[in-house]
């Protein structure tokens, strides 16, 4: 038993060096997101064969092994994504030449890995205590066990190095936070099992979750360092915007991802850098009007991960429309660092005939923050960190939710950016409320959405509208940025809208938009 604690005491005191080191590295290599080990062979086991204890436990397993490890797990998940990891997975191999096999038996993963760990975590399943072990998961090197599973984790000849089971996420603030990161932490509900858990394993980050308590996120966020990343959702009763605004106040932006999974071994891919093929040079036609169409929520790392590139009612990516008109969508920069893989396959499957499909950045650069409320220096700092970005993953147009379109003061900074080409506005809660209005921000335009394709606007109104506009490309009349909501409305009735445009209608993609506004547009 002494040597037990001995080895323990070692452990404890070499986690603290470990973890001071580990936070003085922030935004290490000019990057927000620590890498896993580059994989090169892979153990698939399916979500839904395993009780969701076993899920927590395998999920942290797979974190630590990321870590070192080029052999590594992956975990398929249940229904409709099933669908989209596994093109992922297939894609890891297909290009990257990532061998893999299947497993069905969680513990045969435990046994066949468990030397590459130190022993595990003691949680109570149904309290608070599931992200306080999994907050200490990476720091300790340990697997996070639910207390109804310890007697069969102990014949693994595994040790517990700290029982949380009457533990929350303050306490673990209180005494563990010196020895966790402080530029990115993880916002999840104690009920999800493998998401984002194996990522918070492999990077020390603190995981933590209250939607009840304001107070104590606040002060989550408020310790962070300039600039820093949440990775997850939250879900308060008193809305997206306070969240997002308190978040914003404090310098951290939101990458909403709480659904993602298998991000310790996508993130191991590397890519320098990355190249949209769906270029264009515009050509100005006279007496036209400019339509271009973009998809919302393309910031939404775990729905771009998941049912947005295989969803069974082909509403998005699957369409069978895309590729039949010009069209726009959001992605977060963060994939090229969080999933690098996977930004590339969407790269090589876009649409490039007559017809092309064309990413821009989402809301609003790094991530989901209000650039007017976040501190102007982190500002600084966050939009030349964006510019390094979008460099490397070719994108040149942002999109940015905000209260206020003339507030240029702002946009400067981003405009500033000799990546950014132009910024698409959008007011919160209703992205049209500037009717298209154009504002300018070092020669680059600042544009309001003119319609916003969604359950309140149908796609008589848009196309009476558009058909109605200005035909004067000159002015910003000329130009119809339409915001098309993923959530209840989908590739189909974009057609349904183009259908009934005028013969003197163009739609095209958001590059030659805003490409054709800066040309021609007076100003």
């Amino acid at each position: 038993m002494k040597k037990n604690w001995l080895v323990i005491l070692l452990l404890m005191a070499g986690v603290i060096f470990a973890g001071v080191i580990f936070c003085a590295l922030a935004y290490e290599n000019g990057s927000y997101y620590p890498k896993g080990t580059t994989p090169t062979y892979l153990y698939a086991i399916a979500e839904s064969g395993m009780t969701k204890q076993e899920r927590v436990m395998i999920a942290t397993l797979q974190g630590l092994l990321a870590k070192t490890s080029a052999t590594g797990i992956w975990i398929e998940p249940p229904g409709e994504s099933s669908h989209s990891y596994s093109t992922w997975l297939s894609y890891l191999n297909s290009e990257y030449g990532v061998e893999y096999e299947t497993k069905t038996d969680p513990w045969w993963l435990l046994d066949h890995f468990k030397s590459g760990i130190d022993g595990y975590i003691l949680y109570e399943d149904g309290n608070d205590s599931v992200n306080a072990a999994t907050s200490l998961a990476g720091v300790m090197n340990a697997i996070v066990v639910e207390q109804g599973m310890e007697e069969r984790v102990q014949s693994y000849d595994l040790a517990c190095l700290l029982d949380v089971r009457n533990r929350d996420e303050a306490w673990i603030k209180a005494n563990y936070w010196d020895q966790l990161r402080h530029d990115l932490v993880v916002e999840q509900r104690e009920s999800f099992t493998t998401r984002l858990r194996d990522y918070a394993a492999l990077v020390n980050t603190f995981t933590f979750f209250d939607e009840k308590d304001p107070l104590f996120r606040a002060s989550v966020m408020g310790s962070l360092e300039d600039d820093s990343v949440c990775l997850g959702w939250a879900d308060p009763p008193y809305g997206e915007d306070k969240f997002i605004g308190q978040n914003s106040a404090r310098g951290v932006f939101q990458l909403p991802s709480d659904h993602a999974r298998n991000l310790s071994i996508l993130s191991g891919i590397s890519e320098a850098s990355l190249s949209q093929n769906t270029h264009q040079t515009p050509v100005l036609e006279e007496d036209v009007h400019y339509v271009t169409f973009l998809m919302t929520d393309g910031d939404n790392v775990q729905w771009v991960l998941g049912d947005f590139q295989s969803d069974p009612k082909s509403r998005w990516w699957a369409s069978p429309f895309r590729g039949t008109f010009n069209m726009g969508w959001g992605i977060s920069p963060s994939f090229i660092d969080l999933a690098p893989s996977v930004m590339k396959w969407y790269y090589n499957t876009a649409s490039n005939g007559e017809y092309k499909d064309y990413f821009v950045v989402g809301p609003s650069g790094g991530g989901y923050q209000y650039p007017s409320s976040y501190p102007p220096e982190e500002l600084d700092l966050h939009v030349q960190r964006l510019n390094d970005y979008m460099g490397r993953a070719d994108l040149s147009i942002v999109e940015i939710i905000d209260f206020n379109l003339y507030n240029t003061s702002v946009w400067d900074k981003y405009t500033a950016q000799p990546n950014i080409d132009g910024l698409f506005f959008l007011e919160y809660s209703r992205y049209n409320s500037y009717n298209g209005t154009i504002v300018w921000s070092n020669d680059k335009p600042v544009i309001s959405a003119r319609e916003m394709l969604n359950s309140f606007l149908d796609e008589l109104i848009i196309i009476n509208n558009v058909n109605s506009a200005s035909r004067d490309p000159h002015s910003a009349d000329g130009y119809s940025l339409v915001m098309v909501g993923c959530w209840n409305k989908d590739l189909s009735d974009i057609q349904t809208t183009i259908e009934g445009f005028a013969d003197d209608v163009r739609v095209v993609t958001p590059e030659v938009f805003v490409k054709l506004i800066t040309e021609n547009v007076e100003h």
